[in-house]
């Protein structure tokens, strides 16, 4: 039984992704280092988590191939653009895909989110 997973990004998508995760993953680092180095109020430091929420979206993204904004849109990447997903199926399973990819990277932001406001001031 030899099924693929349908993917709905190229190689140029996957390395997009990395490197804008990268560097919200940066800006995000960057940003906790300033509100700490201020000395605001922990609950400040949940500003740092939403850029963090976006880093780890793209590094998802990037993992499983597929954007879940192509894959809302019932869309593929293509090296001219994008393109419809042709078939009911593969479409369906790009949707629960991106549905997963947005649970996990909610669930890692939450995660880094409970750290920032263990860190001491």
């Amino acid at each position: 039984m030899g099924e693929t997973v349908p993917h709905n990004l190229l190689e140029g998508g996957r390395r997009l992704r990395l490197m804008i995760g990268g560097l919200l993953g940066a800006f995000s680092g960057g940003l906790l280092a300033l509100l700490l180095g201020l000395g605001v109020p922990p609950a400040w430091r949940l500003f740092a988590a939403l850029p963090l929420w976006g880093c780890a979206l793209c590094f998802l993204q990037a993992r499983a191939r597929t954007c879940v904004f192509l894959a809302g849109r019932g869309r593929r990447e293509t090296p001219t653009g994008s393109s419809p997903v042709e078939g009911a199926q593969e479409q369906r399973e790009l949707e629960c895909r991106a549905r997963r990819l947005h649970l996990q990277a909610l669930v890692l932001a939450g995660a880094g989110a409970v750290l920032l406001l263990l860190i001491p001031a």
